[in-house]
């Protein structure tokens, strides 16, 4: 049996993960001296709270090896292979941990079969690759469903809109000038996660331009492959962005039913970045 692994950054909640089999680690956030396990010490509810009614800046940190390598041991006392699906590699050190744990258990498990796989992606774009896994962990083997997850990410889009990007400034994932630039326009970015990192592809004023910009952006990437699941996300207190950008998407979602979307609300990680009244959208796209 393979054992799948992500970490929280992926937006599936615990409840999710426990229902469909994944393992989800919880990455660490703080505000200030108060520390906690994203979703589960601190829920999204409890996280967005904090996030507009202190003037403290939440820091997010990395999964040590020590708990990648306590949450492999257990699986691999249990006689698993382990499929671990990290975070882009490029905006956090989940995977560098993860590879050290994995080294650490060589001595001991020296027969384990343990696969690190950075998904080069964030959210619920990582979300989708962990249950793509979970499936393909089903039929294949672990070297097999590895090799199909190579194939997966290059085809795997993330795109988001959000309100500001003063978050993603002050949590240095973008620069000074382009977080100013925007400010200074009152526009929407569009961003997207592109060789794993953050990228502002496009802007706008006004929610119905911007949702409009979000789409021509996804027929930029090819278009969505109807066969595979699509993700949406929304962060803040409440879906209502998120439902007037599906109002104002009915075309290109006229092949689904949208109530057969999955719907995550980001968590403290992402949201950390994100700030309120942001969407993300996630995706494969067609082959060229």
């Amino acid at each position: 049996m393979i054992s799948v692994i992500v970490n929280s950054a992926s937006d599936i909640t615990r409840e999710e993960a426990s229902l469909i089999g994944l393992k989800v680690l919880p990455l660490t956030v703080r505000f200030g001296e108060e520390e906690y396990y994203d979703g589960v010490t601190i829920d999204s509810e409890q996280f967005y709270t904090k996030l507009v009614t202190t003037d403290i800046f939440p820091k997010t940190s990395q999964l040590t090896p020590y708990g990648y390598e306590e949450a492999f041991r257990e699986e691999l006392e249990k006689g698993n292979d382990i499929l671990c699906l990290t975070i882009t590699s490029k905006l956090s050190g989940c995977y560098q941990s993860a590879n050290i744990a994995k080294e650490v258990l060589k001595d001991d498990y020296p027969n384990a079969k343990i696969a690190i796989f950075d998904t080069a992606t964030a959210s619920i774009a990582e979300g989708l690759l962990a249950k793509e896994a979970l499936k393909l962990s089903k039929e294949f083997s672990l070297e097999e469903v590895v090799s199909k997850l190579n194939e997966l990410r290059d085809q795997v889009k993330v795109i988001a809109l959000i309100d500001t990007l003063e978050y993603l400034k002050k949590g240095g994932r973008i620069s000074s000038t382009v977080a100013t630039l925007g400010g200074i326009l009152s526009i929407k970015p569009v961003l997207t996660v592109n060789d794993g990192l953050i990228e502002v592809i496009g802007k706008a004023k006004g929610s119905r331009k911007a949702n409009n910009l979000l789409n021509q952006f996804v027929e930029k990437f090819g278009g969505i492959n109807f066969n595979y699941p699509i993700a949406l996300a929304y962060s803040g207190f409440d879906r209502k962005v998120l439902d007037i950008y599906l109002n104002d998407s009915k075309d290109l979602y006229q092949e689904m039913d949208i109530n057969d979307f999955d719907v995550y609300r980001l968590g403290a990680v992402i949201g950390s970045y994100a700030g309120p009244n942001g969407i993300v959208l996630a995706f494969f796209a067609n082959n060229k």
